[in-house]
């Protein structure tokens, strides 16, 4: 049969016959009619299509797995490997055609078809391409080697962080009772295994906030340990008949999957702490061999008389953690049942203690400190005095001092909570505060936090405060990571913090809309609403601040410009509380700021003396104070004000050595410089802290001989400058079409002479 022409389609018969589907001409060029499979087979060797094709595969697979190990070390997204995937594949094919149509010859790339079969060198370029699989399959041996030996590819659904063996997660163990009512019950005992198996040195225990978000998932084991960073996991199954349970649990090595240990007790309800310390002590002895672990878990010493008692214990925390204002009231009653049916239940009364701050202000209720401490402190010093070995007695007897601000106090009640249980992810993070919002220990307070968010992956409060830290270091992007793991925790929280950040930098207006954008995803975020206030204070629109009805503060009164006011609102708050140290602390500040240095003095002295002559960014002795302070020194004729710029000098030294890096740095600096006598350099300080975004008061009287000095007009001029152009951003848009109108309207009196009206 002559020779197909280049329109023309033809049929490919099998050995028996049977005619396949037509190829078009150009993918099989001059194929003799008749030609059977055995022959294509041969013809596609002879042109190296098959050796083309698995050279392609080789070389894919190793692709493959370079981006899969170096994706998400470079932060790439998620769809990247998968996306390269695709187009391997669709390569391939390309590839096959390639190499069946052309021939690489001496003379360089030609038409199969032309090139005489005599001179053809495909046998040559077969062989090369030979050596290049040999070559590529041995890189694959090496590669799957050193990934055994090494193991640096992450597996599926595995954190890019490191995992340490020694690491551990509790799932909230199935409820297989036949009244779901029970489930508080299944909770209380996976919460008391974790509890005990934190309190081996050797062993990193993921916090229950973290673990507990997996209860209901159906994830695979290995993606749920990744998302904790830990290797192995617990799980199991509680049922309870009466008074009887049976517990089932299993420790399974996520790595492989592979079960480690598994055991089902049945036992009385009577004994069910000795059920639970059976359960650990077989864990930690299944993990003792491979991981070399030389401790064992301390029996916890939590045990009632009263199995009502216990099961009270048990609804109480199953409540708490719900963190509702009404769940934490269900929660305090359950615990004071379980107190006065054993009113020697060191757990129940340390955990009465706890659930009571979460029913401040700042929380989740509405109660004062002094309302707070008469409720909680007994409660914490009966559980200490019932029990100080137990962790949960000391964080309550921490919280109590640092409520009372007791901040040496707190720190070592903190202490000994995590010395009996390293793994306490709430104490970390409340001693992390203690130190850098209170003590202006700055650089161990992110250490703290760090150590609160490896435990607690899941935690929102720790993944808040970290990327908080971040973004007060200049760490963008690392901040930006943490958030999108927040994300998927609290919609509303990454925005919030974002214009937190942006709004710290100087750029109020766009701080203010994505606190306006927090609101929308969440209206009932009073921290949201809080910060919008604050920015309201930056772009001079205090009387939005005020309208916002979220309850006044010294800022914001400040902001308002009426001095008096702002005094006899805090006088208010001392009253009640006479002898709380923050209320006197800001009405030293708010009496300076007035005027009255006469009256502000000996407060801001003993305010002085109290903060351990320390000044801290957010504590009870702030830069304000200390300016206010020397301002009254001056004005009374009393004490000089050398060691308060010794004080102002160690503080800096401390921001600077935390790595922190906003414009309150350069601000603090030049406050103190220039109340030091150090006009010039006060000045300049001032000056690129300003034009960095911070935030200043030009109201205050303790900083009128700053306001005075020529240097700092064209300061102030170019503060209000930017103040002007940043309202007049944020109100073109509110005043037009608010697009969070839902959350805010600007009042008539703000959008008045802005071009687009309303």
């Amino acid at each position: 049969m002559e020779a197909l022409t280049e329109a023309a389609r033809f049929q490919v018969l099998n050995p028996g016959g049977h005619r396949t589907t037509p190829v078009p001409y150009p993918v099989l060029h001059r194929i003799p009619q008749g030609l059977h499979l055995r022959d294509l087979f041969d013809e596609l060797k002879r042109r190296n299509v098959v050796r083309v094709g698995a050279a392609y595969m080789v070389v894919a697979w190793l692709l493959l797995q370079v981006v899969d190990t170096v994706a998400p070390l470079m932060g790439m997204p998620e769809w990247v490997p998968g996306f390269i995937l695709i187009l391997l594949g669709v390569g391939l094919p390309v590839a096959l055609i390639f190499a069946w149509a052309y021939e690489i010859t001496p003379e360089g790339l030609k038409k199969t078809h032309e090139v005489d079969t005599s001179v053809s060198v495909t046998a040559d370029t077969g062989r090369k391409i030979d050596r290049m699989i040999i070559g590529g399959l041995a890189f694959v041996v090496v590669f799957l080697v050193a990934d055994r030996v090494i193991g640096f590819t992450p597996r599926a659904g595995a954190s890019t962080t490191s995992i340490d063996d020694a690491s551990i997660a509790v799932l909230p163990f199935v409820n297989l009772s036949s009244d779901p009512e029970q489930e508080y019950f299944s909770d209380g005992i996976s919460e008391e295994l974790l509890n005990v198996l934190a309190q081996v040195p050797e062993l990193r225990v993921a916090a229950r906030t973290s673990s507990f978000q997996f209860k209901g998932d159906n994830r695979d084991i290995t993606q749920i340990a990744g998302e904790l960073n830990v290797r192995h996991v617990l799980e199991g199954s509680v049922r309870k008949d009466g008074s009887t349970v049976r517990i089932t649990a299993q420790l399974i090595d996520a790595a492989d999957g592979f079960h480690l240990w598994s055991e089902t007790y049945d036992r009385s309800l009577a004994n069910v702490f000795a059920v639970q310390d059976e359960i650990s002590s077989a864990i930690v002895a299944a993990l003792r061999e491979e991981l070399g672990l030389v401790s064992a878990p301390a029996a916890r010493d939590v045990s009632t008389t009263s199995t009502e008692a216990h099961e009270a214990y048990l609804r109480g925390r199953h409540l708490v953690v719900q963190r509702t204002r009404a769940s934490i009231e269900g929660a305090i009653a359950e615990f004071e049942r379980a107190v006065s049916l054993d009113p020697d239940y060191a757990l129940a009364h340390a955990e009465l203690s706890l659930a009571w701050h979460l029913l401040a202000r700042s929380q989740y209720g509405n109660l004062r400190t002094p309302e707070i401490l008469e409720r909680a402190e007994p409660h914490a010093f009966r559980a200490i005095s019932l029990d100080e070995g137990l962790a949960e007695a000391q964080a309550a007897r921490g919280f109590v001092e640092w409520q009372r601000e007791e901040y040496d106090r707190a720190l070592t009640a903190f202490a000994a909570a995590l010395e009996i249980n390293p793994n306490y992810s709430s104490v970390h993070l409340w001693t992390a505060n203690v130190l850098g919002d209170d003590l202006g220990r700055y650089a161990e307070a992110y250490a703290s936090h760090e150590a609160a968010v490896r435990l607690d992956p899941l935690s929102i409060p720790a993944q808040a405060n970290v990327a908080r830290s971040l973004f007060f270091q200049g760490r963008d992007a690392e901040a930006e990571a943490v958030l999108e793991k927040l994300a998927t925790l609290a919609t509303w929280f990454p925005t919030h913090i974002r214009g937190e950040a942006l709004s710290r930098r100087g750029r109020w207006a766009d701080g203010a809309r994505l606190q306006l954008e927090s609101l929308l995803l969440d209206p009932t975020s009073a921290r949201a609403a809080r910060f919008l206030s604050f920015d309201f204070i930056r772009l001079g629109l205090p009387e939005e601040g005020e309208a916002l009805g979220i309850g006044l503060e010294p800022l914001l009164l400040a902001a308002l410009d009426d001095p008096g006011r702002e005094v006899a609102w805090i006088e208010d708050r001392v009253a009640q509380d006479p002898e709380a140290p923050r209320p006197l602390s800001a009405l030293g500040r708010a009496l300076a700021a007035a005027g009255d240095f006469e009256r502000a003095r000996p407060i801001l002295e003993e305010i002085w003396e109290r903060s351990g002559r320390t000044i801290t960014l957010f504590g009870l002795f702030d830069q304000d104070h200390a300016a206010a302070l020397a301002a009254a020194r001056r004005a009374t004729g009393t004490g000089d004000i050398s060691h308060l710029a010794e004080a102002a000098d160690d503080h800096a030294r401390r921001l600077r050595e935390a790595g922190i890096t906003d414009p309150v740095v350069e601000l603090n600096e030049g406050v103190a410089a220039f109340i030091a006598g150090d006009r010039e350099q006060g000045l300049a300080w001032i000056s690129e802290a300003v034009d960095r975004g911070a935030l200043i008061f030009l109201n205050l009287a303790y900083l009128n001989d700053l306001y005075a000095d020529p240097g700092f007009v064209p300061i102030r001029d170019r503060y209000l400058a930017r103040q002007a152009a940043e309202r007049a951003d944020l109100l073109t848009e509110a005043c037009g079409d608010n697009p969070w109108a839902e959350v805010w309207s600007p009042m008539e009196s703000t959008c008045a002479g802005v071009g687009s009206g309303r």
